[in-house]
């Protein structure tokens, strides 16, 4: 199968990319460039999981307001303290 958005890699102005898009079954649907080569994408990953979250937002398979995670539990990372850290508060 061809993807047109794939396609589309070969006029980015840089020296090599590659790309894929996955069913969420896990197979491949379409790959573009040298797939096995390993990309130093060091800090830029969390940007990367923000805009597909967006996307998938876009697309309606996600809502911005429910749940992520296992049930029951909360991410360390928006509540106020978190978790092993002391507080800071004054109280």
């Amino acid at each position: 199968m061809s993807l047109k958005s794939l396609a589309l890699i070969e006029n980015w102005p840089v020296p090599t990319a590659a790309a894929g898009v996955v069913r969420a079954d896990g197979s491949v649907l379409g790959a573009h460039g040298p797939v096995d080569r390993r990309f130093p994408l060091a800090s830029v990953t969390k940007p990367l999981a923000a805009y597909a979250a967006l996307v998938a937002y876009e697309e309606g398979a996600i809502e911005l307001d429910e749940p992520a995670g296992p049930p029951g539990r909360r991410s360390g990372i928006c509540s106020p303290t978190p978790r092993g850290w002391p507080s800071t508060s004054t109280r």
